[in-house]
């Protein structure tokens, strides 16, 4: 069905070729300035020397249409194939990014009318991105496939091939990650359908102002390791000297990083709980990195939870992230002092990767349970709080987030996602004395409650019984992916067989 709609306009959905606007040809230089000189005179005492010369850098790139992305709006397919060989090469790219990072580490504390001096380089990279980004088979620009893409008026209506293909995501997932991008909160429920139909998962928030205010408070860190960010620093380089993966870098610290590709100089950064890494390859795969580092099938995708089932989209979302990527268990050690003294990155194959939760009967392996077990008899689940448990921890006053983390081998993020009552920014804070939460999920923890319970009210009563009856479990099959079967009693009125609760408390 074709529609017709602004595509200028917040919200225009990202597909119909008349969307993209045209490109008229002119003669181009191969290089221009931000900012001519002599055009900042007047704000120059305020900026100081050093940064109006960063501002005043040349950038390498074609002046037509980079320097014409001053702004954040939808970025189209250029009319002429001769723009985009001109424009999507790694010297423009650098060229870009090397403006942006000096001018952020030059700059940084300055504003330029009313706004942080990166701004509109920051849109010119973003647009770069925008533009350039490729399909990873057909190496074919993923703005060309989307202008193919059947005009519809809700994005409930692509059909299935256009909706899940790689290069709507990625174009999705790469706004999402930006700042300077026009994403909004209609990319936003596009984004968030796109994972809920095709698989996957991943942020989702529409990211901060480039010129929002510094946030008034400081956001909980589990870890109280803290890191401040050079010029050039990116999730992925940060991520691999850390030993952790980029993904949850950025997870952790999003309001701070506008890109993975350029994290501000300056910034101070939340190191997440540390796990043995490694950096992911070019055509690698979730169950070639399984077989060569000597894991379980699926561990990958449940060390990394914004993994998709599949595994397809593994280089593409290291793409955004950094290539570092947790094998093992997030562990570390949560001090009372911050400290930047970080140990190095563990090398991936050296020495044991260590188990989490799972390595005991009746789990997974890595956070994860393979039994649902009913929440302790007595005691309030915490609001929210998936019921898809095998193991639940019963909070005690004076008790830390990292702690409990620490002391059931559940990562942190698992943790938080499982009891969505925590608080990012004041985790200890959130924590409900005499409240259950769940420190063993199943892998279906999303899902519907796998145990039909008809008496756990919102407020999170744990008191269950149950008109049906199931006993769950994992089944592995050598060499491939562990398979859910059910077992239920044949009588007609059912009464729920399930394992007794060991209720922990720490």
């Amino acid at each position: 069905m074709k529609v017709e709609y602004n595509a200028v306009a917040a919200g225009a959905l990202l597909v119909g070729g008349s969307l993209s606007p045209t490109f008229v040809r002119r003669d181009v230089a191969t290089s221009f300035a931000v900012y001519p000189q002599g055009s900042l005179d007047s704000v120059a005492t305020g900026l100081g020397d050093s940064c109006i010369s960063a501002l005043y850098t040349n950038v390498s790139c074609p002046d037509y249409p980079v320097s014409d992305w001053r702004s954040a709006k939808w970025r189209g397919t250029p009319g002429d194939d001769t723009i985009l060989s001109s424009v999507c090469t790694t010297g423009c790219q650098a060229s870009l990014k090397t403006w942006f990072s000096t001018v952020s580490g030059a700059c940084a504390g300055k504003t330029l009318h009313e706004a942080t001096p990166m701004r509109i380089g920051g849109f010119m990279w973003e647009g770069w991105n925008e533009t350039c980004v490729t399909d990873p088979k057909t190496k074919k620009y993923c703005n060309a496939i989307i202008d193919t893409f059947t005009l519809v008026s809700n994005v409930t209506e692509m059909p299935r091939t256009e909706l899940c293909s790689t290069c709507y995501l990625r174009k999705l997932a790469m706004m999402q990650a930006s700042s300077y991008s026009v994403y909004n909160q209609d990319y936003k429920q596009q984004l968030e359908y796109v994972y809920a139909q095709c698989g996957g998962s991943g942020p989702t928030t529409i990211p901060p102002s480039p010129d929002s205010p510094p946030a008034p408070t400081t956001p909980y860190c589990v870890t109280n390791t803290k890191y401040t960010a050079m010029a050039g620093d990116t999730c992925g380089s940060i991520a691999a000297a850390n030993s952790v993966s980029g993904a949850n870098l950025y997870m952790q610290n999003q309001a701070l990083i506008p890109s993975c590709a350029s994290v501000p100089a300056g910034v101070m950064l939340c190191i997440p709980l540390t796990c043995t890494t490694y950096q992911v390859q070019v055509n690698d795969t979730c169950w070639g990195i399984e077989a060569a580092m000597n894991l379980v099938p699926g561990a990958v995708q449940q060390y990394n939870s914004w993994i998709d089932s599949e595994c397809d989209k593994l280089e593409i979302l290291t793409d955004w992230y950094g290539k570092s990527i947790c094998i093992g268990p997030q562990g570390g050690r949560s001090t009372a002092t911050p400290t930047t003294t970080i140990q190095p990155s563990q090398t991936p194959g050296n020495g044991s990767i260590p188990s989490g939760p799972g390595s005991g009967t009746g789990t997974v392996g890595t956070g994860y349970y393979r039994n649902v077990v009913s929440p302790p008899e007595g005691v309030t689940v915490a609001q929210g709080t998936t019921l898809n448990c095998g193991k639940w921890h019963v909070v005690e006053p004076g008790k830390d987030c990292g702690d409990i983390c620490l002391a059931k081998g559940l990562p942190y993020n698992l943790f938080m996602a499982v009891n969505p009552s925590l608080s990012m920014d004041d985790c200890p804070g959130s924590l409900m004395p005499a409240t259950a939460l769940c420190v063993g999920p199943t892998p279906e923890w999303d899902q519907p409650p796998l145990l039909n319970t008809t008496s756990v009210v919102p407020t999170g009563t744990a008191a269950m019984s149950s008109t049906s009856s199931s006993v769950v479990s994992l089944t592995g099959t050598s060499g491939g992916p562990s398979q859910t079967t059910i077992s239920s009693s044949a009588s007609s009125t059912k009464s729920a067989v399930v394992s007794n609760a060991s209720a922990t408390s720490y």
